[in-house]
């Protein structure tokens, strides 16, 4: 429950480190709350908007890097966890790690409200389950193995659902590679510029549902890309999956599907 910062109580004589009642009116980054945070000891459920988000006081958690003792309120999103001080470009990558780690512990939906989160190395999602994601832009950045997708989703993951989501290879990464794992949905999702794959399932899927999705392989014939390799990878490649569902997908590739 929010706070309005007119009802806020704290008794600075006995915890001076409180803070003024001003500061409970929010701030417009999370640079800026992080800066005012240190020290600061408010009343335990104290909540605070910083930057478009929410931030609950219970005076215990780690969870938050410079933010000892706060946890997210609300919706959860990778900027809870890192300033992403320019979207797209910043790297972001332990910033989305942690907020599919928190959400796995603590439950609820990471909704990256269309904001663009900058990833440098492949997010691996093992042995998760009840994950939720919508409206994220993960960007590839800097220089990948252009064999490695920008999430794995692996070692028996459950009920994984994106949704509203783009990836942007950037020509250096790929979309989704499923090993091992069970339900997987991918729901009008966008995913261009990879070198490879969009989707890839190494070992199996116990159950894959793609819908609504644009796919796009970066031009294949171009530049380094202009080996056997990229001439004939396959844009949704299916090695193994028990029951699937595809329907209204726009696939542009030399190669589009592989089952």
């Amino acid at each position: 429950m929010t706070i309005p910062a007119s009802d806020v109580v704290f008794d600075t004589t006995t915890n001076p480190n409180a803070g003024a009642l001003p500061d409970y009116v929010g701030f417009p980054s999370h640079a800026a709350f992080v800066a005012w945070a240190l020290g600061k000891k408010p009343a335990l459920g104290v909540v605070i908007h910083a930057g478009g988000l929410a931030y609950r006081f219970t005076d215990s958690g780690t969870y938050l890097v410079g933010l000892p003792g706060w946890v997210p309120e609300g919706i959860i999103s990778p900027s809870h966890f890192a300033t992403n001080t320019t979207p797209g470009a910043t790297d972001m990558t332990s910033a989305v790690r942690r907020a599919f780690d928190y959400l796995i512990d603590h439950g609820g939906v990471i909704d990256g409200r269309c904001e663009e989160f900058g990833v440098w190395g492949q997010v691996n999602l093992p042995g998760r389950s009840n994950v939720r994601c919508l409206r994220c832009t993960f960007i590839a950045i800097n220089n990948w193995d252009p064999e490695l997708p920008v999430f794995k989703i692996a070692a028996t993951s459950r009920d994984m659902t994106f949704e509203d989501c783009v990836i942007e290879g950037s020509h250096k990464a790929n979309g989704w590679l499923i090993d091992n794992a069970a339900t997987v949905h991918i729901l009008r999702c966008r995913v261009h510029g990879v070198p490879d794959y969009a989707v890839r399932s190494q070992t199996k899927a116990t159950e894959l549902r793609i819908e609504g999705c644009d796919f796009r392989q970066w031009n294949w014939n171009e530049g380094e890309w202009n080996v056997a390799a990229r001439r004939t990878a396959k844009l949704i490649d299916l090695a193994t999956v028990d029951y699937m569902v595809m329907r209204n997908v726009c696939a542009y590739a030399k190669e589009c599907i592989s089952t």
